[in-house]
């Protein structure tokens, strides 16, 4: 069985525990105790999972219309994605092109019927999760703004880094 690597990670994740390398070896192990072929692999860095304009999904979409995919692994669902109903569509044109998807730590395998439930409620849960970190993110923004903290300067400045002075950038302009 020929067998698709994908792997991500975000700007908001535990860079140690879920590492590009880490997941990526996660899935080697796991495709070779289980004697898959990897066809190839692919993988994002530093993008979320909410947004599905990613180059390595991409080239998953390229690989399954070139026949070279039987099954996707990933470490957990939510690195596929963390929107709910995109991930559920990307899942669907999975399976429409006889591609299974199999989260390897959590077990879950999307030609499973009985697996459906599951991937439908880690979705919300991904979801949820993506749109609670942005609020607590957002929150932050405007706590710190209220106190007069600069968070984004305008094109132009920048902040000396030893003094945490607002300067202007000469070079800007």
């Amino acid at each position: 069985m020929k067998a698709w690597l994908y792997y991500r990670l975000s700007r908001d994740e535990d860079a140690e525990m879920n590492s590009l390398q880490n997941q990526r070896q996660i899935l080697v192990d796991y495709a070779e105790q289980h004697g898959y072929e990897i066809s190839g692999e692919s993988f994002d860095d530093n993008v979320s999972g909410m947004t599905f304009e990613r180059k390595g999904l991409h080239q998953i979409e390229l690989a399954v219309e070139d026949g070279k995919v039987d099954v996707l692994l990933v470490k957990d669902l939510s690195r596929l994605g963390r929107h709910r109903t995109r991930t559920a569509l990307f899942i669907d044109y999975l399976r429409e092109n006889n591609v299974r998807v199999y989260s390897v730590t959590e077990g879950i395998d999307s030609s499973n019927e009985n697996d459906d439930m599951i991937i439908g409620f880690k979705q919300l849960v991904n979801d949820f999760y993506a749109k609670d970190i942005g609020k607590k993110v957002r929150t932050g923004i405007r706590q710190k703004q209220k106190t007069g903290m600069t968070v984004n300067l305008p094109m132009g400045y920048y902040k000396d880094r030893n003094t945490g002075e607002v300067l202007v950038d000469e070079t800007a302009g």
